[in-house]
C-alpha cells in the first residue's frame, strides 16, 4: 500500500450481509473523485467467498485500490495504521464490535443504520457516520469528509474512545447485567 494512501479498514467475516457489495460500490463512487484512498478486507472467509469479493473487486476495477488480509489475529489491538474503519453491513447487526473496536482505538467510523449498529455507535456524527444501507453515495460522501478534516476525524474518535470506555466496560456492562437480572418483575 502506497505510503500516500488513506487506509479505509472493514473488518467482518465475508457472509455477503456483511456488505462488501456495498462498500466497494461506495469505494468506486469516491475514487471517481480522489485517488488517495486503499481499503483493506480483514476477516475471514471461505474460498467460495474470498473469490466472490475478488470478482466483485475485479469488476470495479479496484485491484490497486483492496487488499483482503483475510484473518489477522487480534485485530483489535492492530487497527492503528487505518484512517477509519467502515461498517457496511446489510443486515442483522445485534451488536458492532468492530465499532467498539475502532472507538477503542480512538478511530472514526462510516457505518450503514442497520440493527444494532446505531446504538453501538451512538449519535450521529459523534462518533461515527450513519447512512442508510442504500445509499452508498452517501456513504462515499461521509468517508470524505472524514479524510478531508482531519480535526473533525480527530474528535470523532476522542469521542468514540470516551464512549467505549464509559459505556462498553466489560465491569461496567457486567454489573448492569447483574442489577439487570435482580430486578423484579
Amino acid at each position: 500500500i502506497p505510503k500516500n494512501k488513506k487506509i479505509l479498514l472493514m473488518v467482518s467475516t465475508f457472509e455477503e450481509r456483511k456488505g462488501h457489495e456495498f462498500a466497494l460500490d461506495a469505494l468506486r463512487i469516491t475514487l471517481d473523485k480522489r485517488d488517495d484512498l486503499h481499503l483493506l478486507l480483514v476477516g475471514n472467509a471461505t474460498i467460495g467467498e474470498i473469490q466472490r469479493v475478488q470478482r466483485l473487486i475485479n469488476e470495479r476495477g479496484l485491484v490497486n485500490h483492496v487488499t483482503i488480509t483475510g484473518k489477522i489475529e487480534n485485530i483489535a489491538s492492530n487497527m492503528s495504521g487505518a484512517d477509519l474503519v467502515i461498517i457496511p453491513s446489510q443486515d442483522h447487526e445485534s451488536f458492532a464490535l468492530t465499532a467498539v473496536e475502532a472507538m477503542l482505538n480512538g478511530l472514526p467510523i462510516v457505518a450503514t443504520n442497520i440493527g444494532g449498529i446505531p446504538e453501538t455507535i451512538g449519535e450521529d456524527g459523534h462518533c461515527g457516520f450513519l447512512v442508510d444501507p442504500n445509499d452508498p453515495k452517501k456513504f462515499c460522501q461521509k468517508i470524505s469528509y472524514i479524510i478531508d478534516n482531519n480535526e473533525f476525524s480527530e474528535k470523532m474518535g476522542a469521542n468514540g474512545l470516551s464512549r467505549a470506555l464509559n459505556i462498553f466496560d466489560p465491569k461496567k456492562m457486567a454489573n448492569e447485567y447483574f442489577k439487570l437480572t435482580r430486578t423484579k418483575l
